[in-house]
């Protein structure tokens, strides 16, 4: 979705650079508090059979990973929220009556987002008020609509 808002700005190297500076940052504090911050046995290796439920600390962690990428998809929502609102404001000087390709593009985008980003408030919403096995529930629904 990064290349999409990179087209929809003309392909600002400014609008671009500042995505993946954000990006790395984000990614960073994800790991970080994955892996550098934890005590030894929180995130266990994947082994047989039933897993059991994470500890609150190993959830708040993980939900820093989830509210990394809900930071990313909300400023991508707001940047193609702002190149739409700015397009639909030419297009009202302009006085011209059909909506141009662009535009539909542009609002079509901004619904994806703004369902993208609900789901995965959702997801970041179990960690905190759920129980402990159904911590992060809906991980699964979220990573299957990436894949399509």
């Amino acid at each position: 979705m990064t290349l999409r808002v990179y087209a929809l700005y003309g392909r600002s190297s400014r609008v671009l650079g500042g995505m993946v500076i954000i990006l790395v940052f984000l990614v960073v504090l994800g790991c970080w508090k994955l892996f550098a911050s934890q005590e030894s046995g929180a995130i266990a290796p994947q082994t047989l059979g039933c897993q059991g439920a994470p500890s609150r600390d190993t959830s708040m962690r993980l939900a820093v990973a989830w509210e990394s990428m809900f930071a990313y998809d909300s400023m991508i929502f707001v940047l193609t929220l702002a190149k739409t609102w700015r397009e639909g404001r030419k297009i009202k000087i302009s006085g011209t009556r059909q909506l141009p390709m662009i535009t539909l593009l542009l609002r079509d985008g901004a619904i994806y987002f703004a369902v993208t980003a609900l789901a995965n408030l959702a997801n970041i919403l179990t960690f905190y008020y759920l129980g402990p096995f159904l911590r992060g529930g809906l991980s699964h629904s979220r990573i299957a609509s990436r894949l399509q």
